[in-house]
């Protein structure tokens, strides 16, 4: 027999000799779970590897206790387990083996490039190991194929906003890539795709900024549109500044359209406000 925690421990923990008999670990986790609940790291690992005496082949044969150490929050693990860093890497090297597999096995492209998206961002702190080597090599190969369901998935403005976020979620490293893709879009789907800025997105749902914007522009009662004149029609104050980001993006959208320079600057639709209306118009 396997003595794993002493007699008074053992017989806390288990009343019954069912583990001795089937080498079921399964108690030993359940109090594992309870003992280690809003424990700090460095007793999760101590009650880990000294108390309970789990190992490597235990992780290997119980779901159970695989899937707590799956949901530990490794990105918060510091050097206060130190003393057990190597015994932690071995730990870390099965889940990502086992992650990588099971991520590898899914039909779908987009939730492969998303769980290796989530795993290559929580366990990041173990980029040397071969393990993590091989999840980095996947995602890379799965990326192009990403982009290629994006564009073959969805309608043309709407495979514009997902390769938007998309280029943002990997920092605008495929930004190429994505171009090319999205000149084939514009193309194939006659739309307009102007520069996201500030994360507007343009939006022409009632009461939004920009259809009251819209509705300023076409208000016959008032001859010159200015900036000013806008912010007193949706009842705001002027000041210094005030709504500067959604001003610059409904100019570089053509939306609107600036009209004469200086102290006598005004503002028109512009040549993009059709197809804006018409739901033609997507930010990038």
């Amino acid at each position: 027999m396997k003595i794993r925690l002493t007699e008074r421990q053992y017989s806390k923990l288990v009343k019954e000799s069912s583990w001795n008999k089937t080498k079921d670990i399964t108690p030993l986790v359940d109090s594992f779970i309870k003992d280690t609940k809003g424990a700090p790291m460095e007793h999760f690992f101590d009650l880990f590897f000294d108390v309970y005496g789990f190992t490597i082949k235990d992780i290997e044969n119980s779901k159970l206790l695989y899937n707590v150490l799956l949901g530990y929050d490794w990105i918060s693990y510091s050097d206060n387990a130190k003393t057990k860093r190597g015994q932690i890497n071995d730990m870390i090297r099965i889940i990502l083996r086992v992650e990588h597999n099971r991520i590898m096995s899914m039909g779908n492209v987009e939730q492969r490039f998303n769980n290796l998206t989530f795993l290559s961002n929580k366990y990041r702190d173990w980029r040397g190991t071969p393990e993590y080597s091989r999840i980095l090599i996947s995602k890379e190969e799965e990326t192009k194929g990403y982009i290629n369901f994006i564009k073959n998935t969805y309608s043309g403005v709407e495979a514009v906003k997902r390769l938007s976020l998309f280029n943002i979620k990997t920092k605008h490293k495929y930004h190429s890539t994505i171009d090319d893709v999205i000149n084939n879009i514009k193309k194939e789907n006659n739309i307009v795709v102007v520069p996201k800025t500030k994360g507007y997105t343009l939006s022409r749902r009632e009461n939004s900024m920009v259809r009251q914007l819209i509705d300023y522009m076409k208000d016959i009662k008032i001859p010159k549109k200015t900036k000013r004149g806008f912010l007193s029609y949706i009842g705001s104050q002027y000041g210094a500044g005030q709504y500067s980001d959604f001003w610059s993006s409904v100019n570089k959208s053509g939306i609107i359209e600036k009209v004469g320079g200086g102290s006598n600057v005004t503002y028109k639709l512009g040549p993009n406000y059709e197809a804006w209306e018409e739901g033609r118009v997507v930010a990038f």
